[in-house]
């Protein structure tokens, strides 16, 4: 028994002898064969932003007092079109940690997968696709799924304007249509045209007054999509003059929901039924609710002390530099 005993040991000590010098001498060829680990911030239903880029040059010194410790939020802004086409989309993050407000202007071309595994364009995506769906699927494009969303459209205007205070925006060229009334009179050769006949909107006149945005985005869109659509059906070339319609929508959109972190933020902060029933028109989950148990980290969007960081859309550096601006 102790001679078993004792070969034992002397076998142990021998192989820990031979095997530990083996592994000491090729210790940096064993450690390159080992996985490393990776950090997967993609979506279950991921998109081609695949991080490869090189490290951003965003440096951002951080507060010295610690921020405000409220925490942060994401938000998804999405704008329509007057035949809901997809304008843009815009992620939003508002940390107040660090008292940061990060935008990104998303790549309409950018591809998200669907749930078959299919690649699908960002404008295609937020059109046919529930936007409750799209809020965690946005997290492939920007590592962070959205907390609340806004989809802006034409029905929204008149529900902002009727809860927004001091709003004005002149219309910035004359527009000039046939009046509907005589889409389907035919005049004679020589016959003088009514004095009616041309509905002129001159320029600086308040777009958000009246009825003058909804003759803009009703017949004077109507009369600009003859004459210069794509399936246009012909007409008098010259009886349209004026801006696009979408182009003046799209300039309607920039200046109210500036105005929501602008001049009229002091105004809804207090007020979250009101400020709900601004955004009422679209479609959104910014209710009473929500905008109660969250307004005061939504409105350091805005605030002076809040630095804002722009983040440009880019295939392979989007992660990247939205992670770097928000250290």
């Amino acid at each position: 028994m102790a001679a078993s005993l004792r070969n034992f040991f002397i076998t142990f000590i021998l192989a820990l002898l031979v095997f530990g010098g083996l592994a000491f001498s090729y210790y940096g060829d064993l450690e390159a064969l080992l996985p490393t680990p990776v950090n997967d911030t993609s979506s279950e239903e991921g998109s081609g932003d695949s991080d490869t880029s090189t490290p951003s040059s965003i440096v951002i010194p951080g507060p010295d007092d610690g921020g405000d410790g409220l925490g942060a939020i994401n938000g998804l802004i999405v704008t329509k079109s007057l035949k809901g086409e997809i304008f843009g989309a815009k992620f939003l993050r508002i940390n107040s940690d660090n008292r940061r407000v990060i935008t990104c202007d998303l790549s309409l071309n950018a591809s998200l997968l669907n749930k078959v595994g299919a690649p699908v364009p960002l404008s295609d995506y937020l059109r046919l696709y529930p936007i409750g769906q799209a809020t965690q699927s946005i997290r492939a494009l920007t590592g962070h799924a959205a907390d609340f969303y806004l989809v802006v459209t034409p029905e929204t205007v008149a529900t902002m304007v009727e809860n927004l205070e001091d709003v004005r925006l002149p219309l910035r060229q004359m527009i000039r249509f046939p009046n509907p009334i005589y889409s389907d009179y035919t005049f004679e050769d020589g016959e003088l045209l009514p004095q009616d006949y041309y509905i002129e909107i001159e320029a600086g006149t308040d777009i958000l007054s009246g009825d003058t945005f909804s003759v803009i985005t009703g017949s004077y869109a109507e009369a600009y999509e003859k004459q210069y659509g794509p399936s246009a059906t012909g007409g008098t070339v010259g009886t349209v003059q004026g801006q696009a319609p979408d182009d003046i929508l799209q300039e309607v959109y920039t200046y109210l929901l500036k105005q929501l972190s602008g001049g009229n933020k002091d105004l809804l902060k207090t007020d979250a039924a009101r400020l709900a029933r601004a955004l009422s028109g679209g479609e959104t989950n910014l209710t009473p609710t929500y905008l109660a148990n969250h307004a005061e980290l939504l409105y350091k969007y805005g605030e002076s002390n809040y630095r804002m960081v722009p983040v440009a859309y880019s295939w392979n550096s989007t992660l990247n530099d939205i992670r770097k601006a928000d250290q």
